[in-house]
């Protein structure tokens, strides 16, 4: 055991018995003056046991502390000082606790949140390289600090808090990148549901088989994308594979409009989806027959007999109301 350790226990146990003794010097002393009191109350008015009295207490007087006054004084300050120093000691470590929590606390977070960067950043890095480097950039910056702690706590614990800012900050940043992908991928798809959905009744049966085929396969690469979107993190599919594949499936799925549906059908069929789109209530037929007319260019016979193609195809419903 260490001298310094050796002097702290002593100082320790010469104090604790200090305060002990005092304490029931204290108290004896108490005792003795509460028993002198007793006395002269009791026997103050007693004439003939007052002089007694008085004698024997003055043959009888209390020990006197073999230590000056002055000298008790001097401890007393010193104690006195030594327990103020205490004091402000306990509160420098209790400051000290509370920083080394804090700082605990934020540090988990940081290493949470780079760890999750780290793993939101591999997603984007095809997509967005610029922003990938950026996260890699911070995500080394990240380790330098955890691993070289500074001796000064508030300024490690402030250097930590903005480290964690710019890691949410990055983080959210690579969550939209990637979502957003999903997102278009997403729009791909309904797209193309809707071209299959337009050709469901045109083309002979092999067309149709191919159609299904498609289709279906359109639907696995769907649901693969939702649960994608639901656990970003625990997938293990190549997007960019699924993009090309959704990317083949469209363009089959082009030529085979192109061959069963010539260009007129293909216009207007385009332009009443564009119109509708972006209409929720019934319009005048001489009014939608004029917007698709003035889209395409067409007659408005030939559009008129290209819409009675498509409904009659089951392409599109046209609801006529008589007033």
């Amino acid at each position: 055991m260490s001298q310094k350790v050796v002097e702290s226990k002593d100082v320790e146990r010469v104090l604790e018995e200090l305060s002990l003794k005092a304490k029931k010097a204290a108290e004896a002393r108490k005792r003795v003056e509460m028993l002198l009191n007793l006395l002269r109350e009791e026997y103050e008015d007693k004439d003939f046991i007052r002089p007694l009295l008085g004698q024997i207490m003055e043959f009888n007087k209390p020990p006197d502390l073999d230590i000056p006054i002055d000298e008790l004084l001097r401890v007393e300050n010193s104690l006195d000082s030594y327990s103020k120093s205490l004091d402000e000691y306990v509160d420098k470590l209790s400051s000290l606790a509370t920083s080394l929590e804090k700082m605990l606390n934020v540090l988990e977070k940081v290493e949470s949140s780079a760890e999750t960067l780290e793993r939101w950043s591999r997603l984007i890095r095809n997509t967005s390289p610029h922003i990938f480097s950026e996260n890699a950039r911070l995500l080394g910056r990240c380790r330098k600090l955890l691993e070289s702690p500074g001796y000064d706590i508030e300024q490690y614990v402030d250097e930590l808090q903005y480290l964690h800012r710019e890691l949410t900050k990055q983080l959210n940043l690579a969550k939209r990148i990637f979502m957003k992908r999903l997102k278009k991928i997403g729009e791909k798809i309904a797209f193309i549901e809707t071209l299959f959905q337009r050709m469901r009744h045109l083309g002979d049966i092999q067309v149709q088989e191919k159609l299904q085929r498609l289709n279906k396969r359109l639907m696995e690469i769907k649901s693969i994308i939702e649960r994608i979107e639901s656990e970003p993190l625990s997938h293990e599919h190549n997007i960019a594979v699924l993009e090309k594949e959704i990317e083949t499936i469209l363009t089959e799925a082009k030529k085979m409009s192109e061959r069963i549906m010539d260009r007129e059908t293909k216009e207007t069929l385009a332009a009443l989806t564009a119109l509708f789109d972006k209409q929720e209530r019934a319009l005048n037929l001489s009014l939608v027959v004029d917007y698709v007319s003035k889209r395409t260019g067409f007659s408005k016979i030939l559009v008129l007999e290209k819409m009675y193609y498509l409904a009659a195809k089951n392409i599109i419903s046209i609801k006529v109301k008589i007033e």
